[in-house]
């Protein structure tokens, strides 16, 4: 069920990280940056999230895309901390996402908005992770 509403919301998810990311003193880096580069690469990672929230994704994929990530914003000149940073705003926005669905109607909703933080945090905490080893190892693989 929060997939399908994830998956149908990623637009606005995207467009509202895009006005932050752009703006936030943070990610400096993205203020000038391409905004439909950064809709398609947040439209991906929010993807992402789906397919693995969904089962239909494992570590291996996770690790490599965000490998890649972490690669190929070194190569674009973004310092490691914005890129950081920029995930914990997906994150936000996910999460923000998720509350202003009303996800505390009652006590079965509160234990899937629980599951769904926890999931999220996984999520992302695995993302920051290998997109940090991407961007370290940027002459390797």
């Amino acid at each position: 069920q929060l997939v399908a509403v994830i998956a149908g919301s990623a637009d606005d998810i995207a467009r509202r990280w895009i006005q932050e990311a752009t703006t936030h003193r943070s990610t400096t880096g993205y203020h000038d940056f391409d905004h439909s580069r950064l809709y398609r690469g947040v439209q991906n990672i929010l993807s992402r999230f789906n397919l693995w929230l969904g089962g239909h994704f494992d570590d291996s994929d996770i690790e490599d895309f965000f490998f890649r990530l972490g690669k190929g914003s070194r190569k674009e000149g973004f310092a490691l901390s914005e890129v950081l940073s920029a995930l914990s705003l997906v994150k936000k926005h996910l999460w923000e996402f998720a509350l202003s669905r009303g996800m505390w109607r009652n006590t079965i909703d509160i234990y899937k908005a629980l599951e769904l933080d926890r999931r999220i945090v996984i999520f992302f905490d695995k993302a920051a992770f290998y997109t940090a080893r991407g961007y370290e190892k940027h002459d390797v693989r």
